[in-house]
């Protein structure tokens, strides 16, 4: 989970510009919501079809895998959460990273079941 959030904020950086803004805020019902945006570029809409597919990447060769998201998505979906994307292109990107009660109160036993 860790690994998963430091990549989302990773990437918020690196699209962003000095003013990226990273908020922890709590969820309806006691869950998490962790919520990344940046002032960056923002993405194409081609390209927000494509976040979080495998090796799919919008940075310069070199600069990344494409793995960040699909593994960011992959760990949420494991633990009940979820991982959404918004973007403008001129406005920057927000993702945010929801996470259930039971996940939240710590209990992981299940991710590795």
């Amino acid at each position: 989970m860790v690994q998963a959030l430091s990549a989302l904020i990773r990437n918020g950086l690196e699209a962003g510009s000095e003013h990226a803004a990273m908020t922890l805020e709590s969820g309806a019902g006691g869950g998490l919501r962790f919520v990344i945006e940046d002032r960056g570029h923002g993405m194409s809409p081609e390209v927000l079809r494509r976040i979080g597919e495998p090796f799919f990447t919008s940075k310069e060769p070199g600069n990344g895998m494409g793995l960040g998201v699909f593994l960011a998505r992959t760990v949420a979906e494991r633990l009940g959460g979820s991982l959404t994307y918004e973007s403008e292109q001129g406005a920057g990107t927000r993702a945010t990273l929801e996470l259930p009660v039971d996940v939240a109160a710590g209990r992981l036993d299940r991710v590795y079941a």
